[in-house]
């Protein structure tokens, strides 16, 4: 297990610099702490309509799957609170979809042509949200079968 391990831990420790970095970027625009460059203009565009509580399940988050990690490596059980940061992502992104007019499952539906199908795939690949959400969601898959693996290895010896 010592395989998967550290390579979770990592993956983890990347969702948590990167949701912590949201979190604390929205929170200094907020607060009019900015920067006067193009990457922090580009960054205040694609955060405009990004509210504080929205900012406030990032920052859980990426707390909850430092807590992970850390619990990860030290063989502690870090299942639980890998599953309370996938649930505060999971919520910041349900918020996001409803505040958005973005419904998949209708433009999917309203597929007529093969290149309209095209463009249907397209659009839904460059969800990066969702797409995060899914990858956390089979990181989450494998850190319980490494802890799964841990409890019982501990069992037997």
């Amino acid at each position: 297990m010592f395989i998967l391990r550290w390579p979770l831990a990592l993956v983890l420790f990347g969702y948590c610099l990167l949701f912590l970095g949201a979190a604390t970027g929205v929170a200094a625009d907020r607060l009019g702490l900015g920067l006067d460059s193009a990457i922090w203009d580009a960054f205040v565009m694609r955060a405009a309509g990004v509210t504080w509580i929205e900012t406030a399940l990032w920052a859980a988050a990426g707390i909850f799957l430092f807590i992970s990690g850390v619990r990860l490596i030290r063989r502690t059980q870090g299942f639980w609170a890998w599953l309370l940061g996938f649930a505060c992502y999971g919520v910041r992104w349900g918020l996001t979809t409803v505040k958005s007019d973005d419904n998949i499952i209708a433009d999917a539906a309203a597929v007529r042509t093969p290149e309209q199908a095209l463009e249907t795939a397209v659009e839904a690949t460059t969800n990066y949200p969702l797409i995060a959400l899914l990858a956390l969601l089979i990181v989450g898959l494998l850190i319980l079968i490494v802890d799964t693996a841990d409890k019982r290895w501990s069992r037997r010896g």
